[in-house]
C-alpha cells in the first residue's frame, strides 16, 4: 500500500491528475507527463491504487448537523426576504417570494437545511430547485444532501430527480442516456439491469450501494439510486 501512495504522489508531482471510476483508473494532465509515467507500475498495482483513492474519497470528515437554533435563523432569513420585496418589484420576482414563504413554511425546510443545501441551490435564479419548481408546477416528494426528488405531471405523472442544479427525467430520457453522461461504467450497470429482469438477481445480503460502488464511486449516480 506504500507503495502505491508513493505512486501517486509521484504522478501528482509530475502534474498529473489521477482519479478512480469503479474498476477503472483515469489519468489527466500534460502530454508529456502522461508519455513518462509509469505504466507498468501502474499495471502491477492497480488494485492497491483503486483502494487507496477509493478510501480517500470515502472518508471526507462530516460537518457538524445544524442546531435547531441555526435551523431557525436559516428559515427567518428565508422569510424575511419573501416579505420584503425590492420596489418595484416584478411579478415574477412576486411569484418568486410566494414560492419561498411556502416551502419556508412547509415541512421540506427543515430537511434542506438538515441536508446541507445551500442558499443559492435552493433559490438561485438559475439553478435553484424553488425556482425550477415554481416554472414546473412540481411537487418535493423527497431531499438528500445530493438530490430532490419531485413529482413532474398531472396525467402523466412520474418522478424526476434534481441534482447540481439540472432536472433529470429518467420518465423521458432513459436510463441510458441518464447513466451514460455521468458514468463510464453505464453499459455494465444497464447489463446488470437486463440481467436481473431475466431472473438473475445478485446476491440478497449485499447492499445496493455496496453492489453499486463495484461500478462507480460517482456521487451523482448513487444519489439517483438513493432517490428511487
Amino acid at each position: 500500500m506504500s507503495f502505491a501512495i508513493a505512486l501517486l504522489e509521484q504522478l501528482k508531482a509530475s502534474g498529473l491528475t489521477v482519479s478512480v471510476d469503479g474498476e477503472h483508473i483515469d489519468i489527466e494532465g500534460p502530454p508529456a507527463a502522461l508519455d513518462a509515467m509509469p505504466v507498468d507500475e501502474l499495471r502491477a498495482h492497480k488494485a492497491e491504487i483503486i483502494k487507496v483513492l477509493t478510501c480517500v474519497r470515502a472518508t471526507p470528515p462530516k460537518p457538524a448537523a445544524p442546531t435547531i437554533d441555526e435551523v431557525a435563523e436559516r428559515i427567518g432569513a428565508w422569510l424575511k426576504v419573501a416579505d420584503n420585496p425590492p420596489r418595484p418589484c416584478s411579478r415574477a420576482w412576486r411569484d418568486l417570494a410566494d414560492k419561498t414563504s411556502d416551502f419556508s413554511l412547509s415541512v421540506w425546510a427543515y430537511p434542506a437545511v438538515m441536508a446541507g443545501w445551500s442558499d443559492s441551490a435552493l433559490f438561485g435564479v438559475d439553478e435553484g430547485l424553488i425556482l425550477e419548481k415554481l416554472r414546473r408546477g412540481l411537487h418535493l416528494m423527497k431531499i438528500d444532501p445530493d438530490a430532490a426528488t419531485l413529482m413532474t405531471g398531472k396525467a402523466d405523472a412520474r418522478a424526476a430527480l434534481f441534482i447540481d442544479g439540472k432536472l433529470i427525467d429518467v420518465g423521458r430520457g432513459g436510463w441510458s442516456l441518464l447513466l451514460g453522461q455521468l458514468t463510464k461504467q453505464a453499459s455494465r450497470i444497464l447489463e446488470k439491469f437486463a440481467d436481473a429482469r431475466s431472473g438473475n438477481l445478485p446476491d440478497g445480503r449485499q447492499s445496493t450501494e455496496d453492489w453499486l460502488k463495484t461500478y462507480t464511486s460517482n456521487a451523482s449516480v448513487h444519489a439517483i439510486f438513493r432517490n428511487l
